[in-house]
């Protein structure tokens, strides 16, 4: 059996007793965990490193890694980490996993860490940068972690994100709903189970008057219809493209992208006229 791997570590200010949130962290049941390994990383292979953030005395993570794929453990806490290296035969580093030093580039990073935003914060931005392409870091958290567009949009230059709805029940007494993030590494980055984020996002980045007539509606055709005319006729009729978007946009959006082709659909669904090189003009202006 592994020994523990002690390293020089500051004394625990809060951690779990007895199930009981103390360093705003919940055990996670055995089987909660064994099922995230299973349907989240069941394609662990040797070739993998895996680390467990936030092991906790208990260790359930590590002890639902495959045999056959390397894992260790990171526990703020001397107790928890020794009887952690106990339980799973796994070696647990005692350190904090935001700047404490690994022995190897992780390919996965997992667990249930303290239900903190700075702490899940700093992690995720270590995760981004010690993470090869591809590699990939899941976290029990709190729904409320990205809860707001803004959310979201810190982490889109970094990974793609999907969003799994937990049973609030799995943590007797626990006050917010719980779902886990599953954040990967890739160039072509994509989401998953994040309903309107883009489009808040989106609209956002644009200008007060123009968000609140999206907001409000206008017109039988529609919100975006609406704000086009407006505009269009508050240039005097006639715009270019370029004129439209710089009237609408005040900043530039986070997500994806794709109110500037709304606004060319109904530029010629209103029945615009082309009146010069990327120039069009309502018809009585034409």
């Amino acid at each position: 059996m592994h020994q523990p791997l002690l390293l020089p570590c500051p004394p625990p200010h809060r951690f779990v007793r007895e199930g009981k949130v103390e360093l705003d962290q919940y055990n996670t049941p055995a089987f909660a965990a064994e099922a995230i390994v299973r349907q989240r990383f069941g394609d662990l292979g040797a070739d993998d490193r895996v680390i467990d953030f936030g092991t906790g005395a208990t260790g359930v993570f590590l002890r639902a890694i495959p045999e056959g794929v390397p894992a260790i453990g990171v526990e703020i806490d001397p107790e928890s980490a020794a009887l952690a290296a106990a339980n799973t035969g796994r070696p647990v580093i005692c350190g904090d996993f935001r700047t404490v030093e690994l022995p190897f580039q992780p390919t996965v990073i997992l667990g249930n860490p303290p239900f903190t935003r700075a702490i899940v914060d700093e992690a995720l931005r270590r995760a981004s940068l010690i993470l090869p392409d591809n590699g990939r870091c899941g976290f029990l958290l709190p729904s409320t972690y990205i809860c707001f567009a803004s959310s979201l949009d810190k982490w889109r230059d970094h990974f793609s994100v999907q969003q799994d709805a937990v049973p609030k029940n799995l943590f007797p007494r626990i006050r917010d709903p719980l779902s886990f993030y599953l954040f990967t590494k890739e160039k072509v980055r994509h989401y998953y189970g994040f309903l309107l984020f883009d489009e808040c996002s989106e609209v956002s980045s644009l200008k007060p008057k123009v968000r609140l007539a999206l907001m409000q509606g206008g017109g039988k055709r529609g919100a975006w219809a609406h704000v086009v005319d407006t505009t269009m006729r508050s240039l005097g009729g006639r715009a270019t493209l370029e004129d439209l978007y710089e009237a609408i946009q005040a900043k530039k959006p986070r997500g994806i992208s794709t109110w500037k082709a709304t606004v060319r659909r109904w530029v010629q669904d209103l029945g615009y006229r082309n009146v010069g090189p990327g120039e069009w003009a309502i018809p009585e202006a034409a």
